[in-house]
């Protein structure tokens, strides 16, 4: 965006590098970006919340505009599937804060409150959406 190659041959590495420690140590089983890690108890928290699911999928796709490296392509659908089948509301609409693996059926209708908002998930798929438009250009595909 700031039209810097040489910061960004110094950054460039570092995402990639972030990334990758993401995929070998915050991976979930079901194609998932795990939410954290205790170290007082040292366990991965179990948790899916909506919002690093959201930004799983830019940063997949940012490592892949990046590198042009098809694992990070593989990352981000394995994700979007998740989300698909967990995380999102497909009949009602919204994304619920926790995954369907985490609550009982009546607390998976908490989908907004004081600190859950569609601004990460929203601003996530807008953002996917001008990545694939953006690389879809540079293949010369019409995604219109």
């Amino acid at each position: 965006i700031l039209g810097d190659d040489n910061l960004l041959r110094k950054i460039k590495p570092i995402c990639i590098r972030i990334v990758d420690t993401c995929l070998q140590e915050g991976s979930g089983g079901k194609g998932e970006l795990v939410d954290g890690f205790d170290f007082t108890k040292n366990e991965t928290v179990t948790e899916h919340i909506w919002w690093v699911q959201a930004e799983a999928l830019v940063g997949y796709l940012n490592a892949y505009q990046l590198s042009s490296d098809a694992k990070y392509i593989s990352a981000f659908e394995s994700t979007w599937e998740f989300i698909k089948k967990y995380q999102k509301n497909s009949q009602y609409g919204e994304w619920h804060w926790f995954s369907k693996l985490d609550l009982h059926e009546k607390q998976q209708q908490y989908k907004a409150g004081f600190w859950k908002a569609p601004y990460h998930n929203g601003r996530a798929m807008m953002e996917v959406c001008d990545r694939f438009k953006k690389m879809a250009k540079k293949i010369d595909l019409d995604v219109a």
